[in-house]
């Protein structure tokens, strides 16, 4: 599934369809020169420690820290997405992870409902 998310949002058009494509989807990006990121020093070895690291993670917490990776790549004045800024956006969802774990039913709930009261409002 990690494979999958990097190559839907860090991995940048390499043939001419798939720019088209993008410019496309995209149209605003010929004139505003919206960057198209890099991904340099991935390997798989990384992506397989980043997997075994991930275990017990949703399908939504992977797919948001790919898209964090995504826009921490963005932030750099290169856009290369490098192994040092995955493992500081995974050190990040970790320890989301691990806050996720330690709520109680009663807390889980209580949550869901200031969501939904702010939805409400």
């Amino acid at each position: 599934m990690l494979y999958h998310y990097l190559v839907k949002y860090c991995t940048p058009p390499t043939s001419t369809m798939e720019k088209a494509a993008f410019f496309w989807k995209y149209p605003r990006s010929i004139y505003t020169g919206k960057k198209l990121i890099r991904m340099e020093g991935v390997t798989h070895e990384i992506i397989s420690r980043i997997s075994e690291e991930t275990e017990g993670f949703s399908g939504r917490e992977i797919m948001k820290m790919v898209v964090s990776w995504h826009d921490a790549a963005f932030t750099l004045p290169d856009a290369i997405l490098t192994p040092e800024v995955m493992d500081a956006v995974l050190h990040k969802f970790m320890l989301q992870h691990k806050l996720k774990a330690t709520w109680t039913k009663d807390e889980a709930m209580l949550f869901e409902k200031m969501f939904s009261l702010e939805e409400m409002t």
